[in-house]
């Protein structure tokens, strides 16, 4: 059994390794003001940032001027400018290419592709954890005061929904059930999962074991769970993003001729063949 110090002091080192990669994403009508929608952490991949979230996160869009994210303490928020690549509504993962210049002066250290799990298999028994930015979403902040909204790094374990369209093969369920001591889940949209890959004791543990096995995109009010996409269905679809943005570049220079779309597919594929 899992005691309550060992579950601190997981938690405590996490959040550590994991800050320096999270962001939180912001909805913005105006130059000043902005309400919170979801989280993310940034991912290097192939020597490129990207900001990994869930997939209704970049349908918000649509409802502000303007989506932004953070980029460290004392560092104003940066515009999401590129394409959002975007999963169906059942799996609900998106990332978005972060510019180099929105990183200049700032204490982000995106996670590298290899501390991305190639399989999501034994999450029971456990230590799970996830660092987000918890809240409701229509709480207004000034984007030019730098002191944003609090994180929550918590640790947890394996549990179940109740969501008919739940399906186990892609999805798992995160308790979100410390009642008074969690706050509001919405904004924890786009917070990976790690596995702490620990046994009984943290003396030999660092966070360096850690892996990122999913990412979370609702909160199931009924079992009071988080529910997240596997890591099997992220590594996918990153993989094909990843493809379709180089196809698309590789188009354009060519001269973006007509019909012959295939071809720029597959000197992807070839380009990149695995994550």
């Amino acid at each position: 059994m899992t005691d309550h110090s060992m579950l601190l002091d997981v938690t405590s080192k996490m959040k550590l390794f994991s800050f320096p990669s999270l962001a939180a994403i912001y909805g913005s009508r105006d130059e000043h003001d902005g309400e919170l929608v979801g989280s993310g952490t940034f991912i290097n991949i192939r020597g490129e940032t990207y900001l990994l979230t869930a997939g209704h996160i970049a349908s918000e869009k649509n409802n502000y001027k303007r989506l932004v994210h953070t980029r460290s303490i004392a560092s104003s928020p940066a515009w999401l400018t590129n394409h959002f690549h975007v999963l169906n509504q059942f799996l609900d993962i998106c990332i978005v290419k972060i510019d180099s210049d929105n990183l200049k002066g700032t204490t982000i250290i995106p996670v590298d592709i290899a501390r991305l799990a190639h399989q999501s298999n034994y999450l029971e028994g456990d230590i799970l954890f996830t660092h987000g930015y918890p809240g409701a979403k229509n709480i207004s902040v000034n984007l030019l005061d730098t002191d944003f909204s609090k994180t929550q790094p918590f640790c947890t374990f394996i549990a179940h929904s109740v969501y008919p369209w739940f399906d186990s093969q892609y999805h798992f369920a995160l308790d979100y059930s410390q009642t008074g001591q969690l706050d509001d889940p919405h904004g924890l949209s786009g917070s990976a999962v790690w596995k702490t890959n620990i046994d009984n004791s943290t003396a030999h543990w660092s966070p360096l074991n850690a892996e990122i096995v999913g990412v979370v995109h609702h909160w199931d009010g009924t079992a009071h769970s988080l529910i997240a996409t596997r890591i099997e269905i992220v590594r996918k679809f990153l993989l094909n993003s990843l493809r379709s943005e180089f196809a698309y570049y590789h188009w354009l220079e060519r001269g973006s001729p007509l019909h012959d779309d295939l071809n720029d597919w597959f000197i992807a594929c070839k380009e990149i063949p695995k994550l």
